[in-house]
């Protein structure tokens, strides 16, 4: 293999063709620098009504068709402490679990987002929220919806998408 590779390369020296080791870096340069997910996160600023502290916050991000899961958190500050209620005014970031790091920017392009809560009991949470992936060559794709009102009864599910 690497003998005909050198032919190869001499003879398209003598023709006065392209290197075809240029060409192979080239194609090795796309391999190692595709654009990929790195991380993904959470963010709110809590309204007129605050989330309890035992009301848990679950986050989910699908690409644009709904078919793949890039990240998520399930019952994420939910429990008996005061740092885990989100009081009016209050913002708070959650960083998601990437589920498919190897996803390109062009795949993430258009996310879905599905934000959920459940309390132990009855709890209304208004809000504002943010999703925001991160790529390994520093650039981000965010999405955001105002006015969020997630009133869960009875220790039930709510949900919310955009």
């Amino acid at each position: 293999m690497k003998l005909s590779l050198l032919l190869a390369a001499a003879l398209s020296m003598a023709l006065g063709l392209p290197s075809l080791g240029a060409g192979l870096a080239s194609v090795r340069g796309l391999e190692t620098n595709r654009v990929t997910l790195q991380s993904a996160e959470f963010s709110s600023r809590t309204n007129n009504e605050n989330k309890d502290k035992d009301t848990g916050v679950y986050v989910y991000v699908y690409t644009r068709d709904g078919g793949t899961l890039l990240a998520q958190i399930e019952n994420a500050d939910n429990s008996d402490k005061d740092a885990t209620e989100y009081n009016n005014g209050s913002d708070h970031t959650i960083k998601l679990t990437v589920l498919s790091p190897g996803s390109t920017r062009d795949a993430c392009a258009g996310f879905k987002v599905k934000v959920k809560s459940k309390a132990n009991g009855n709890d209304k949470w208004q809000f504002n929220a943010r999703v925001t992936l991160y790529f390994n060559d520093g650039t981000n794709l965010s999405k955001g919806k105002d006015g969020i009102e997630l009133n869960s009864r009875g220790s039930n599910f709510v949900e919310d998408n955009f």
